[in-house]
């Protein structure tokens, strides 16, 4: 067994365990060597911070272990100017740039330092050409890519659409907006993933650090780094490794948990907009990973039934559970079909329109369109009450004049009856 594999086996070993149990398991496996001891407790730091997963199961560790070196950007690449790094991903490590020519300034994304593998830059090429279809104002725009000749070999980057703003969940954290603004705001992200699933691409770590919301409230969808192109062999390829996990453990679809790639579909992305919109809305995921080992964490994804959102707020029961109940079904067969029909039936909860996860019984349909048309209903409900008043005094007038009337004729046939006495 070979050092690398050695410490592939510990590190495999020990994130399967918790507490003074890893604490033993290593004390044994490591032994009296140090270096071994500090390698494996990096790799098992490294490993609690990396909210996503790598591309196989050490793929990173294994690029770094054998050699490749940090390389820093300099100064200019392809006539972009490097300025200052501004976020880094699972792969990419994406700087402020200023184009030369148009002169703008953009986000530069390149291979993260250490990210050199062959199944890493064809990702990276991949996103390139799957951005490269997308042409919406809820997804951040492409305007070009390449190579540069880096001291580790030819590197691949992309030249992004700057957008300027924060992160969603800082962003509701800071706006606190309110139910309707929120749910607004899942119906655009919707909407940028649709026009991405009509493109054959569905991004598949959708979650809140992949969305930024600009200065005008409107999202902006990133990250389309292992995004899944239908249509493409390379991709197919490269998505079907038996057992790979792809994307972030807390947003991922069960099909994702699982590893079971043939199953991801449009309805894999409907799933992690729903957790998103979950956390957005209820505060909290409907399943918490929080705490849990890598393995505990996916059996958890793929078997825990989540929590229904009227849970975390009375407010949110009724029509909004409903809906998110259906978008977080554990088989994709029993989601919404499409990102489309997702948000169409938030649309349909902001318009207090029957929505369609729902039975249509009368009783609701009723409700929903009293809720509706509040001005309408209040006007005939105000008619109707006239009428019924209306009616009922005719009828007791009516009533009361019959009376006086059989009175009358009582009397009068009294009075010719002594009259002819």
């Amino acid at each position: 067994m070979t050092d690398l594999e050695r410490l592939q086996r510990i590190f495999e070993c020990a994130i399967e365990r918790d507490g003074a149990a890893r604490t033993a398991y290593l004390a044994e496996a490591c032994g009296t060597d140090a270096a071994l001891r500090a390698m494996v407790d990096d790799l098992l730091r490294a490993d609690a911070e990396q909210s996503r997963l790598a591309e196989s199961r050490l793929g990173l560790v294994r690029e770094r272990l054998t050699g490749v070196r940090v390389v820093s950007p300099p100064p200019t690449i392809a006539g972009f100017d490097v300025l200052e790094p501004i976020g880094q991903g699972g792969m990419g490590v994406v700087h402020r740039a200023r184009q030369r020519e148009p002169e703008r300034e953009v986000a530069l994304k390149l291979l993260a330092p250490g990210v050199g593998g062959a199944e890493a830059r064809a990702r990276f090429t991949m996103e390139a050409a799957a951005l490269g279809r997308l042409q919406h104002p809820g997804i951040a725009q492409i305007f070009a890519s390449g190579t540069w000749p880096s001291p580790v070999g030819d590197q691949p980057y992309l030249a992004m659409e700057l957008v300027r703003g924060e992160a969603l969940g800082d962003w509701a954290l800071r706006m606190r907006p309110d139910l309707g603004t929120r749910v607004r705001l899942l119906v655009a992200i919707a909407d940028a993933v649709q026009h991405a699933h009509q493109r054959g691409l569905i991004h598949r770590d959708l979650k809140p650090g992949n969305v930024l919301v600009d200065g005008d409230g409107r999202p902006k969808v990133l990250d389309f780094g292992i995004a899944r192109l239908l249509d493409d062999e390379r991709d197919r390829s490269l998505a079907t490794h038996t057992g790979q996990v792809l994307g972030t453990l807390a947003y991922m679809s069960p099909e994702q948990a699982n590893g079971d790639a043939e199953r991801v579909d449009v309805r894999s992305d409907v799933y992690s907009l729903a957790v998103l919109g979950f956390e957005l809305l209820g505060g909290r995921l409907p399943i918490d990973v929080a705490g849990r080992t890598l393995t505990q964490g996916l059996r958890q994804i793929a078997e825990q039934e989540p929590l229904m959102l009227g849970t975390t707020d009375r407010r949110l029961a009724g029509d909004l559970e409903t809906i998110f109940a259906q978008a977080l079904r554990k088989e994709p067969e029993r989601r919404y079909a499409s990102m489309q029909a997702f948000g169409d039936d938030l649309r349909r909860f902001l318009a207090h329109e029957p929505v369609s996860a729902r039975p249509a019984t009368l009783g609701y349909v009723v409700a929903r369109f009293t809720r509706r048309h509040r001005g309408v209903v209040g006007g005939m409900l105000v008619a109707v009450l006239a009428l019924a008043i209306g009616t009922v005094v005719s009828v007791r007038w009516a009533l009361h004049a019959d009376a006086e009337a059989g009175r009358a004729t009582r009397a009068e046939g009294v009075a010719r009856a002594e009259a002819e006495r």
